[in-house]
């Protein structure tokens, strides 16, 4: 290893580091050399590492270093680094002092991502470029972007050629092309972007119609043709090449594609239409036979002209994705810059373009004098030219720190040919061979695997050297049954290659029995007993996880999935969404019944079946729903879908899964989403859209969170586990082929990076070399996690003959096809392994269910000596009178066994006297007269509103009329004077919370008695703690305030009924007295805090009950229920209510 100290820290410094060789340990010396030893304040080292939480960390570990550094030289006489201060303070540097004012600067030294210091730099020398709201979410920008492109190339093509494009370009295709990372490096593109032009298409398309409307016109003949050939198929055709079914086949495949020309027939139609060519028929004609097949000489022309058209077509769709490519940052800009947001990668384009202003970088070189760039395999063109901009220039240094092979991101957009460029461009260079990470077992296997090969990482760059492990002594992991560090298994395939579908179930499986067999007592690490928490399982992809959580579950062995997914791609999220569907259209039955469905509620199908045959439990249901939908109004998203979580017992039997704790994470997760963009104005149908939208790449905020398991085995995607380490790791699936995949292909030439958007033969070459490669590098960070314990698997199994792990393994060969070799042959090129790599037949037993060791504590019961008073509760007038948790109003009017029976009705079958009863109905009045307080005084109709909670609650719309007439009987009573409609001080829905210390259900039908003269009936005191509830309307009207409560019961067939005796008989059986005597006392206590210094007795009113039903001008008084305000009474209430509990 370079020794760092006589590292020059000047100019362009290279330090290439290996897996587990103390990076980060080298970065803090070069750091503490820079400010110790060469003086350089921390505020001028601009330190660059790859994300977020690697920042933080090196943040911390620098400071934590610092620290230490400023200990006394006597307790740290083993420490190279405080040596080598130490002889620097003898020679007269003063260390100690700049380490001191270093420490104390570190929360203002720039240590922070590529994109952070983008942002800095835009900041600081240009404030005005980053005024738009930065984003890590680009699917509105790359969406508006796509639609804007294909509005403007496709929208208006005509004919055919607009048919096909539109179909085989879609805005989706355009998307994707504006998302390649790789375009922000400027890419070469092939073919080269040129203007539009549509001549060649249009011919082609002109010909290609021609020659449908010929086929159309002869197509009786062509059909009798046809029709002959069937008849005389035995007679003039050879044995059986002309079937029957094959020439009804192949004309129907013509009439499809007739019908739709548009559409490229697909490679089995295009069979079935070359049946009924002259060409293909003559070539199956008896010696001698001579028909006439001249009317299928036009489908040959057809087909012809359809061959050209396509080709035609291709090439412009082509050329238009060129264009795209060419255009697209422009494009991109213009989309954020008409949204208001910028994207990460805008940021580093704008750091580009500023760097680019020869004054701008010289005031940023003032800035910053070193630059420390971590990661930098992972580095692009922009950055590095960013970096190169403000720092390669004399007076200046940059310290480049990165592994080349462990360069995995290429699906970011990191290049790593720019490190190559960058790196030979550099004077200094040292490199790190000392892996302190491994055991030194697994490191000699991990050295004897990768020098198989002379070019085991493909390009002609990059080498491998081998490390060398650390001189000191290493922990055992104490195995009885099995020794080595690094075990390889072998997949046996006697005969054809292993289908993978076959061979990930079989690999789960064996590496369940393994981790079963490391979890008796009997492996220890460093004399402890394996635990899950030790080991890790490594997968390719998303979806190898799941076989390996199952047989992991099985046998009870427990496991978490660390995934870099989007939550609302989850189960939960899809659930919580239909829950939301279902509170927003609870009339829907189906639409409650797929809630119900889900895990969060827990029905199953017998469940479901039985609420088919009992409707009346399934309207209890969308009743539920219904209040739900209420709560959600009032409270909000959150508050509602608790509602029904609390019904169901959704937490405690989500926890009962084998992936439960993932579970109750993710629904907690989506919650908190919601409850975010409910807080930004998102409207319930928005709140849906958002939860609909998965697919989308995971952004910071929706990313799967991780789950706390310390006791459980980790798995995760390779890519995942870079710069991690696990004491055991697992690689059952570094078999995955590597291919070059479909256009645009991504190499290099001498030229630099290539796009090449239409894939031939070379480009498949070129960009199939560079997967091979990438290939290579995710299999060496795959086989260089592991600390202690190393397995992996190998074999035939299909297309793994073009993995990266078949590379290095085979290389030696000239290729490495599986049809070229058998078992032997794999075997033999695994034999000089053997001294390092065990290598092992492959784990078939089942494993046992795991019987975790159970900790052996010693429990005594602790001595109790305190008494608990019972916690302050918040209570409603709903649960004073019925026992009941706060509900919502409308629900406190009639119960939701509301009989359905009705009086003898109306002729009308649509009079308000017929209206439903029920909560569902309540609500939907309440509803309505929420929306009618903004209508009532503004130019919007009243029956806009009444229509919105019609439509809000699933209600017959034919209802629209009676309930608009009820309002406007309501707005225009006379309340004493006056009339709701002429009033525009109106506060619908005022929420109130009163303390109270609590009184007995006798002390409050004494004080409501003294209000209204009628004692309200209580079933449960008010216990101490809190009252709340939701006063329906507050009016102000000629400096006196009143409550208004609308009432929806249903007191008899027209408005006669509601007298003021039965009105009467229903406020004392209801207990509303109690009410009005709740809500004024909320008033007063408002008004006293509006108003200080008035009586707020003096302001009062009173309270309207509104019988809505009941008002009507041929019955003036009816439905109307006025309670005064009496001053003691509210006194009481004062002094009883509106003071905290005593604890």
């Amino acid at each position: 290893m370079t020794d760092l100290f006589s590292l020059p820290l000047s100019g362009r410094v290279l330090v290439e580091a290996s897996a587990g060789t103390g990076k980060t340990y080298s970065l803090e010396i070069l750091f503490i050399r820079l400010v110790a030893l060469e003086g350089i304040p921390v505020e001028r080292i601009l330190t660059v590492t790859f994300t977020d939480a690697a920042t933080q960390e090196l943040r911390s570990r620098l400071t934590q270093r610092l620290t230490h550094c400023l200990r006394p030289p006597d307790t740290c006489t083993d420490d190279t680094v405080m040596r080598r201060l130490k002889e620097a303070e003898v020679r007269g540097i003063p260390v100690r002092a700049r380490l001191a004012a270093a420490r104390l600067a570190m929360d203002q030294a720039p240590i922070c991502t590529i994109h952070g210091f983008c942002q800095r730099l835009i900041n600081r020398f240009s404030p005005g470029a980053g005024a738009s709201v930065l984003t890590d979410d680009v699917t509105p920008i790359i969406h508006h972007a796509a639609m804007e492109l294909w509005r403007q190339e496709l929208s208006t093509l005509p004919g055919l050629a607009g048919q096909y494009l539109r179909q085989s370009l879609r805005v989706e295709d355009l998307e994707a092309l504006l998302k390649t990372p790789a375009l922000v490096q400027n890419p070469i593109i092939r073919p080269a972007p040129a203007p539009a032009d549509t001549r060649e298409l249009f011919r082609a398309q002109d010909a290609f119609q021609g020659a449908l409307q010929t086929v159309q016109t002869h197509w009786d003949a062509i059909e009798k043709t046809v029709a002959w050939c069937e008849t005389h198929r035995q007679t003039v055709f050879l044995g059986n090449r002309i079937r029957q079914a094959t020439l009804a086949n192949a004309l129907d495949a013509w009439r499809r594609f007739l019908a739709t020309p548009w559409k490229k027939p697909t490679s089995q139609d295009q069979d079935a239409l070359s049946k009924l060519t002259p060409e293909h028929l003559g070539k199956c004609l008896k010696a001698g036979a001579d028909p006439n097949f001249s009317p299928l000489a036009h489908l040959a022309e057809a087909w012809s002209a359809a061959q050209d058209f396509y080709h035609a077509a291709d090439l412009w769709r082509t050329q238009t994705l060129a264009r795209a490519a060419s255009t697209a940052m422009a494009r991109i800009d213009a989309a954020s810059e008409e949204l208001g947001m910028h994207s990460f990668d805008a940021l580093i384009r704008q750091a580009a373009a500023l760097v680019d202003d020869p004054e701008i970088c010289r005031q940023a070189q003032k800035a910053w004098r070193v630059a420390i760039v971590d990661e930098f395999q992972d580095t692009d063109a922009l950055q590095e030219h960013i970096l190169a901009r403000l720092f390669d220039h004399a007076g200046h240094c940059r310290i480049t720190v990165g592994d080349p092979k462990q360069a995995i991101y290429a699906f970011r957009g990191a290049d790593i040919h720019v490190y190559f460029d960058a790196a030979a461009r550099c004077e200094h260079r040292a490199s790190l061979d000392t892996n302190y990470r491994a055991a030194p077992a697994l490191v000699a296997a991990v050295n004897a695997i990768f020098s198989r090969h002379a070019r085991a990482f493909v390009l002609p760059q990059m080498a491998f050297s081998p490390v060398q492990p650390r001189p000191a002594p290493w922990p055992r992991l104490e195995d009885p049954d099995c020794s080595a560090a690094c075990v390889l298994w072998r997949v046996p395939v006697p005969d054809k290659p292993l289908a993978q579908n076959a061979a990930i179930p079989l690999l789960a499986q064996a590496v369940a029995a393994e981790i079963r067999r490391l979890l008796s007592r009997d492996v220890r690490l460093d004399g402890t007993p394996i635990h899950p928490g030790h080991i890790a399982v490594l997968v390719d992809t998303r979806a190898q996880m799941l076989p390996v959580a199952r047989a992991l579950e099985a046998a009870r062995i427990p496991c978490i999935l660390e995934e870099d997914a989007s939550v609302l791609d989850s189960a939960e999220a899809e659930g919580v969404l239909a829950l939301l569907d279902a509170m927003r259209e609870p009339r829907r039955r189906a639409r409650v019944t797929t809630a119900l469905a889900t895990d969060l509620l827990g029905f199953d199908a017998t469940a479901i079946r039985q609420l088919h045959d009992h409707p009346e439990e399934l309207e209890i249901w969308q009743e539920r729903f219904a209040e739900a939908m209420d709560v959600w109004r009032r409270q909000g998203v959150v508050a509602a879908l608790e509602m029904l979580f609390t019904l169901s017992n959704t937490r405690a039997r989500l926890l009962e899964f084998p992936q439960g704790l993932r579970a109750v994470t993710n629904l907690d997760h989506v919650l908190e989403l919601l409850q975010f963009h409910e807080s930004r104005g998102a409207t319930p149908a928005a709140l849906c859209r958002f939860v609909a939208s998965p697919g989308t790449a995971p952004n910071s905020a929706t990313t799967l969170r991780p789950i706390g398991a310390e006791e459980a085995v980790h798995i995760l995607t390779v890519h995942k586990s870079k710069g991690l380490e696990f004491p055991v790791v697992f690689c059952p699936y570094l078999f995955r082929p590597t291919e070059a995949g479909s256009p645009p292909l991504f190499y290099h030439d001498d030229r630099g990076l290539i796009m090449d958007l239409a894939g031939g033969a070379e480009a498949q070459t070129l960009a199939q070399k560079e997967a091979l490669a990438e290939g290579v590098r995710l299999a060496y960070v795959a086989l260089t996690r592991a600390s202690h314990r190393l397995y992996f698997a190998w074999g035939r199994i299909n297309r793994a003959d073009t993995s990266g792990l078949a590379w290095v393994l085979h290389g030696s060969r000239n290729t490495v096809r599986w049809k070229d070799l058998e078992d032997a042959d794999v075997d033999a090129d695994l034999a000089p392994l053997a001294e390092v790599v065990s290598v092992q037949p492959l784990p078939t037993a089942l494993p046992r269910p795991w019987d975790p060791p159970q900790p052996a504590w010693e429990l005594h019961i602790a001595p109790w000596t305190r008494t608990l008073d019972p916690p302050p509760a918040i209570q409603s007038f709903t649960g004073l009178m019925r026992g009941l948790a706060p509900t919502r109003p409308g629900w406190d009017d009639e119960p939701p066994e509301a009989p359905a029976a009705r009086p003898e009705a109306p002729q009308d079958p649509w009079d308000i006297a017929l209206f439903p009863r029920g909560p569902v109905a309540g609500s939907c009045i309440h509803a309505i007269w929420e929306d009618v307080s903004q209508a009532a005084t503004t130019d919007t109709p009243v029956e806009e509103a009444v229509r919105r909670g019609l439509e809000t609650y699933g209600l017959d719309l034919r209802w629209t009329e009676a309930l608009t007439q009820m309002v406007d009987h309501v707005l225009d009573a006379d309340l004493g004077g006056f009339c709701l409609r002429e009033h525009r001080d109106w506060v619908a829905e005022m929420e109130f919370l009163l303390p109270t210390a609590g009184l007995s259900h006798q002390d409050l039908a004494l004080l409501t008695q003294s209000l209204s003269g009628r004692a309200s009936r209580c079933v449960r005191d008010m216990g101490p703690g809190w009252i709340t509830g939701f006063v329906d309307a507050v009016l102000e009207i000629c400096g006196r305030y009143y409550v208004v409560d609308w009432k929806t019961h249903l007191l008899g067939e027209n408005p006669s009924a509601y007298t003021p005796d039965a009105m009467a008989k229903v406020m004392k059986e209801h207990g509303y007295d109690l009410q009005a005597a709740l809500y004024l006392t909320a008033l007063d206590r408002l008004l006293a805090a509006r108003m200080p210094g008035r009586d707020p007795l003096e302001l009062l009113g009173g309270a309207f009950f509104l019988f809505v039903r009941g008002v009507h001008p041929r019955y003036p008084g009816h439905g109307i229920v006025h309670i005064p305000a009496h001053p003691p009474t509210i006194h009481a209430m004062r002094s009883r209510l509106c003071s905290l509990p005593r604890n």
